[in-house]
């Protein structure tokens, strides 16, 4: 049989090197008055930026940061909810070079301040609250020293690098006066970049940025140690959101609504780079709100929908409950197979797209496409975007699987420079052959899709058979009165490890462990069935919300110990 690997060749003008800055100003000259950034904040008030005005407010803004001493490769950090003034910070960064530095606004204290040290973050900007929560209180718990420091002199023992903080304060009435005397004001520093915009420092500044730089050091969730920062390349952005868009079909004309946060690669690149590289309208919310997004999606004729599962669910829930339909033509998101249909009547999408990909290359990898067929479409991730070399190996020997076998895919072409300041000992992510090793399972078929099965990590060793957790977790799902679950690895002397399932039911459902065991064996080979059941009330999980798996697996190995 042959082996399981695509390996396309590099097609159109996709992959021609450019930096970000550069791209925009080629849509902007384009289409200046087109509205680029359609958004809504958690107060109800509505922003809509033509591509013209973000390049002036982010140009502006890049003097005001170099004149306070951001150099080309220093890393400013950003620490902001979905804003119109996220994406001008974004640009702004990258047009003087610099690297930006995504904060997840859901991370806790400790986290935030790992992210802020090991990234060396010389910069912050930071937005000053949202809803209840106070950033400025975060930052003044991890760095005391920032209160009675002079903005641009900061000296923390906790953030050794850090020395200007930036706040984008949200003003509650006009006349407003700025808050912060121990921070530059954010307003002040776009207003002021205006009348500087051709300085020679600027000029030289901004003529050293290459396609090459790094773009961003964006962490992973750290599900397993300390998260790990993939530096990805500002080339890599353009050329990402240059392959998607061709894969999707997606144009000038259409408007994309997108649910994913900023501070995410579905947010920053797949949302916003795809729209930016087509000069297309960007619609997007401060913070979910599934009544408010769904009118949004309506009012403003969004033709593109991409969320997670969770949140698509929550807006058919709205739809269902109202009676409504939406017309989106396409939408975007995995994990939907068993509402299938639904989703698709009440959200009027013509096409439902599945794909695959991770951080570490800019996203997405593969994608189902409008023209592939119905059960392409619904059971695969798609094939690999044109140019990228994909292939699946035996996560034990580093051998290429045959076609339809699962195996480790690995990527080439398309991926992060490396992580940043690696631990010592730590395992680099790239071999010496310029592949990265994903940690995921796949397979791929006879016609180049790619079917996710689960990660790497996440694998039982039954009896020297190996199961994939998450499939036996899609099976679980799928049981009637079953919310969520999480299968582990549970110790057994005879056959090294069991499944073991975490369970957590729908409100007012009542299923025994003995009931859940049977439907999986009418499904599951022997082997892939849990042999115990656990119920919990709710699943633990990570700042980013996904499921806390190591959580499990430490409690899975004290009921081991007890048994």
């Amino acid at each position: 049989m042959s082996n399981a690997r695509v390996s396309q060749q590099a097609k159109g003008d996709a992959w021609q090197k450019r930096t970000v800055w550069d791209r925009l100003l080629e849509v902007a000259a384009a289409l200046p008055d087109k509205e680029f950034l359609i958004t809504v904040d958690s107060t109800g008030k509505e922003a809509r930026v033509s591509y013209g005005q973000v390049v002036d407010r982010a140009d502006s803004l890049a003097d005001s940061l170099i004149e306070l001493g951001v150099f080309r490769g220093d890393k400013v950090a950003l620490m902001m909810t979905n804003l119109d003034e996220w994406v001008v910070s974004l640009l702004a960064i990258l047009r003087v070079g610099a690297i930006l530095i995504p904060v997840n606004t859901w991370s806790k204290d400790r986290e935030i301040e790992f992210v802020l040290r090991h990234s060396g973050a010389r910069h912050l900007i930071l937005v000053d609250r949202f809803r209840q929560v106070d950033f400025t209180q975060v930052l003044q718990r991890i760095c005391p020293e920032w209160s009675d420091s002079v903005p641009g002199h900061l000296c923390s023992e906790a953030l050794p690098d850090l020395r200007n903080v930036i706040v984008l304060q949200r003003v509650q009435g006009e006349g407003s006066k700025f808050a912060y005397r121990n921070a530059f004001d954010y307003h002040e520093l776009v207003q002021a970049g205006e009348a500087n915009r051709e300085s020679l420092a600027h000029q030289e500044s901004v003529a050293m940025v290459t396609p090459n730089d790094v773009a961003t050091i964006m962490y992973t969730s750290g599900s397993s140690g300390s998260p790990k920062g993939a530096m990805l390349e500002q080339w890599g952005f353009v050329t990402a959101s240059e392959l998607l868009a061709v894969r999707l079909s997606y144009g000038e004309n259409d408007r994309w609504f997108g649910a994913y946060p900023f501070f995410h690669v579905g947010g920053s690149i797949i949302g916003l780079m795809t729209t930016l590289v087509r000069g297309a309208t960007l619609i997007f919310c401060e913070a979910h709100d599934a009544e408010l997004e769904v009118s949004l999606v309506e009012r403003e004729r969004a033709t593109f929908h991409a969320a997670v599962a969770a949140v698509v669910l929550d807006q058919l829930e709205v739809l269902e409950r109202e009676n409504r339909t939406l017309s989106v033509r396409v939408l975007m998101s995995n994990q939907l197979v068993e509402h299938w249909e639904t989703v698709k009547r009440r959200f009027g999408a013509q096409t439902i797209i599945h794909q695959y990909g991770l951080t570490e290359a800019y996203g997405r990898n593969s994608s189902t496409a409008p023209t592939d067929s119905a059960d392409q479409q619904r059971f695969t991730c798609g094939r690999p975007l044109d140019g990228v070399e994909f292939k699946v190996v035996d996560p034990s020997t580093g051998e290429e699987v045959a076609v339809g076998e699962t195996g480790e895919p690995c990527l080439r072409g398309l991926v992060m420079r490396g992580y940043y300041h690696l631990p010592e000992g730590g395992e680099p992510a790239i071999d010496e052959d310029g592949w990265l090793h994903t940690q995921d399972l796949a397979r791929v078929d006879k016609d180049g899709y790619v079917t996710y099965v689960g990660r790497l990590k996440a694998m039982l060793k039954v009896g020297g058979e190996n199961v994939a957790a998450e499939e036996v977790e899609q099976c679980i799902r799928e049981m009637p009165g079953v919310l969520n679950c999480c299968v582990v690895p549970l110790p057994d002397e005879r056959r090294d490890q069991v499944p073991l399932a975490f369970v957590s039911l729908s409100p007012g459902a009542s299923l025994s462990a003995d009931e859940v065991i049977a439907w999986c064996s009418t499904q599951l080979s022997r082997f892939k069935v849990p042999q115990r059941v656990e119920f919990l009330e709710s699943l633990p999980r990570l700042s980013n919300d996904k499921i806390d798996r190591p959580a499990l697996m430490r409690q899975a190995e004290e009921l081991a110990a007890v048994r």
